[in-house]
C-alpha cells in the first residue's frame, strides 16, 4: 500500500475508496492472525474482508465503471460519492471496530452496521440506475449500426 499512496488520493473520492478498499483486506489478515494468536473471534476478520474490503472495493469500482462506460466525466464524479462511501467505511467500524472495544451491544452494532450498508448501496442504487439506464452522453450515434 505505501507504494501506491501519494497524497492526492485523498482529494479524490473514487481514489481514496479503492485504497482504504484495500487496506480494509490487509487489515482482515492482520485480524485473522490476532484471532488466532489471542482469541479474537474471527467473524472480525471475516467482515473486515467482506464489508471493508468487499464491499467497499464493489461500491468504488462500480461508481468509476459506471461513469466511465457511459460516457461521463470520472475527474467529475456525483458529490453523493463521498457519503455513500464513508456510509460503507462506517458501516465496517460498526461491524468490527466496535464490538473489539465493547461487545455488550453487539446486536445493535450489527443492525446500525446493516443500516449504513443498505443506504449506502441504496445511494449508489439511486444515483447510477438513472446514469446506467440512460443513453450515453457523449454519444449521438449507436455503437452497431442497425440491420
Amino acid at each position: 500500500m505505501h507504494g501506491w499512496h501519494t497524497p492526492g488520493i485523498w482529494q479524490k473520492p473514487l481514489l481514496w475508496a479503492l485504497f482504504l478498499a484495500y487496506g480494509f483486506l490487509t487489515f482482515g489478515f492482520l485480524m485473522k492472525a490476532v484471532s488466532i494468536w489471542y482469541g479474537l473471534p474471527a467473524s472480525l476478520a471475516l467482515h473486515a474482508y467482506t464489508v471493508g474490503g468487499i464491499g467497499l472495493m464493489v461500491i468504488g469500482m462500480m461508481s468509476r465503471v459506471a461513469l466511465g462506460h457511459t460516457g461521463r466525466n470520472v475527474f467529475d464524479p456525483p458529490k453523493i460519492l463521498t457519503p455513500m462511501f464513508l456510509l460503507v467505511i462506517l458501516s465496517t467500524l460498526l461491524r468490527i471496530a466496535l464490538p473489539i472495544v465493547d461487545d455488550t451491544h453487539e446486536v445493535w452494532l450489527i443492525a446500525l452496521s446493516q443500516l449504513c450498508w443498505a443506504i449506502g448501496f441504496g445511494l449508489f442504487s439511486i444515483t447510477y440506475i438513472p446514469i446506467l439506464m440512460g443513453p450515453r452522453v457523449n454519444q449521438s450515434t449507436p455503437r452497431c449500426p442497425s440491420p
